[in-house]
């Protein structure tokens, strides 16, 4: 009997916690990513909006798939959402000074980790939105690196990277990378 109480218990903790997880290599080693440190731009990639929402759009589908969505996946649904308004916007509006940009540092494999909308206005790329993979953490590669890929696009582009409206509205980011902003 006791055995059956403890499958229970056990079956129970298992649906409280079941978020999406980072996939590891299939060595079991967790998949880890290196910025490209010559030329931190080379770790970004242009797309469009359609394929920005494409990609969104598979990974809710992988949040969606488990029962219980945990509050981090909750965050990037959000965003996700978000990201579809503006988009929605922006065609309606014939919006052509926003960029959506896939990070992809190198790794293993070739994985896009975040998607950043960029809105570029007279002489700033003003980060717009921010969403990261659902198979992202910051064990595999920390998100400062990829505040230096987009400011070395930006000093390239002739242009400062504005970062002060997104972080308002993202305390997230906004705690990890004040510390690189003033020391950079």
């Amino acid at each position: 009997m006791k055995v059956v109480y403890f499958l229970l218990f056990m079956l129970m903790r298992l649906n409280l916690y079941s978020c999406l997880k980072p996939a590891n290599m299939p060595s079991g080693k967790g998949r880890k990513y290196m910025p490209s440190v010559n030329n931190p731009e080379e770790d970004l990639n242009f797309i469009t909006g359609s394929e920005a929402s494409f990609i969104s759009k598979h990974w809710l589908n992988n949040i969606l798939q488990h029962k219980n969505v945990c509050e981090e996946d909750k965050i990037i649904v959000e965003n996700i959402n978000k990201l579809e308004s503006y988009i929605q916007n922006s065609f309606s509006e014939h919006k052509t000074n926003d960029k959506y940009i896939a990070w992809t540092p190198p790794g293993y494999t070739k994985d896009i980790l975040f998607i950043v909308v960029v809105e570029t206005m007279y002489n700033k790329n003003i980060i717009k939105l921010m969403i990261h993979s659902p198979f992202w953490e910051p064990a595999q590669i920390e998100s400062h690196f990829l505040l230096n890929s987009l400011k070395t696009y930006s000093k390239n582009s002739n242009k400062t990277l504005d970062v002060d409206a997104f972080l308002d509205e993202n305390i997230r980011y906004k705690l990890e990378w004040t510390h690189w902003i003033y020391n950079s």
